[in-house]
């Protein structure tokens, strides 16, 4: 059969067992920080929910740490890591708003928008399929421009586009809800907000993922692939 191409030795084996006892530390230590601190507020669901809630948002702060200290990392690849943190900390901005979807977004389309369209009263739960819908619709169209514009925007300019982007879809929605007032938003305002989100999404989503293997210390690329979904982790939990 195939040789495998970086075996686990057995002067590694102890580093892996420490690694392993330590995560399993911290999800206890997670769990019992997240009963103390809703001791009497909550079943166990809610201890769960907040222990997950802890540690995603402190498992990228540690996964950047043992990056930064590792003696594998040279210092060139330092210096990229370092160029990476700002991406990735403007990353989980646009999720933190992107994650509303289903909470704060559903809320509105539930208690606050007329859902009547041309007669046909539609359910809330529908606005859910606008972003996919419009993911499919939109993905081919900047896969083409990407490739068309090579290197322009710059990787950097194109993760701010995607903020400003999510920033305005709330800004319009904003907009929307004084101009109703006491009533309810029309049911196209919603439809709007999350067009753009996903305009949003496809500039930074997929520059995110090319810039997370372009900027990852060799020895840590696969960690940083997982280290780019936990950026959408812990917004999530917020």
């Amino acid at each position: 059969g195939d040789a495998v191409p970086n075996p686990l030795t057995p002067a590694d084996r102890p580093q892996v067992v420490r690694t392993g006892l330590l995560v399993l530390l911290a999800v206890v230590a997670a769990g019992v920080v997240a009963w103390l601190v809703g001791a009497g507020g909550g079943g166990p669901l809610d201890v769960v929910i907040d222990a997950l809630s802890y540690l995603a948002l402190a498992a990228p702060v540690v996964m950047f740490l043992v990056m930064f200290r590792s003696p594998k990392v040279t210092a060139p690849e330092r210096s990229r890591l370092t160029a990476y943190v700002p991406l990735f900390v403007a990353a989980a901005l646009f999720w933190m708003i992107f994650e509303q979807a289903s909470s704060t977004l559903s809320q509105y389309a539930r208690d606050h928008t007329d859902l009547d369209v041309l007669g046909v009263t539609i359910s809330p739960v529908l606005y859910q399929s606008v972003n996919p819908a419009a993911i499919i619709l939109l993905a081919p169209v900047f896969a083409w421009l990407w490739v068309r514009l090579g290197d322009r925007p710059s990787t950097a300019v194109k993760f701010a586009l995607g903020l400003a982007l999510a920033a305005s879809s709330f800004l319009f929605l904003a907009g929307a809800s004084a101009v109703a007032g006491e009533g309810r938003s029309p049911w196209w305002v919603l439809v709007v907000v999350y067009v753009v989100q996903t305009l949003g999404e496809l500039c930074l989503s997929p520059v995110g993922l090319a810039a997370t293997t372009l900027l990852a210390p060799r020895a840590f690329r696969g960690q940083a692939m997982a280290l780019w979904f936990l950026g959408r982790a812990a917004p999530a939990q917020t």
